[in-house]
């Protein structure tokens, strides 16, 4: 597995110029989190994120491309990035 394929929230919000809660919103809106901002069993099944541990919690990244690919297919729009052609 290629950590560069995995991201935070953070990481995808500044995609989108919003913050890791507002993706966090949109993601139990896709019905990939719950209510306490764990992954669904659909967003586990979906292989959009992996733990990884971090003291006494445990965090998620999320797979970017197929994250991105479910955020845009939402009607979400990404900042334009200036210099860059190409996809996710």
């Amino acid at each position: 597995m290629n950590d560069t394929h995995y991201g935070t929230l953070t990481q995808i919000g500044s995609l989108y110029g919003v913050t890791r809660n507002k993706v966090g919103g949109w993601l139990r809106e896709a019905g990939l989190r719950d209510r306490r901002g764990n992954p669904t069993s659909e967003g586990l099944m979906m292989t959009l994120e992996r733990p990884t541990p971090n003291g006494r919690r445990t965090f998620y990244v999320w797979h970017l491309r197929e994250t991105i690919a479910v955020l845009d297919s939402l009607g979400h729009r990404r900042k334009p990035t200036y210099g860059y052609v190409g996809g996710p």
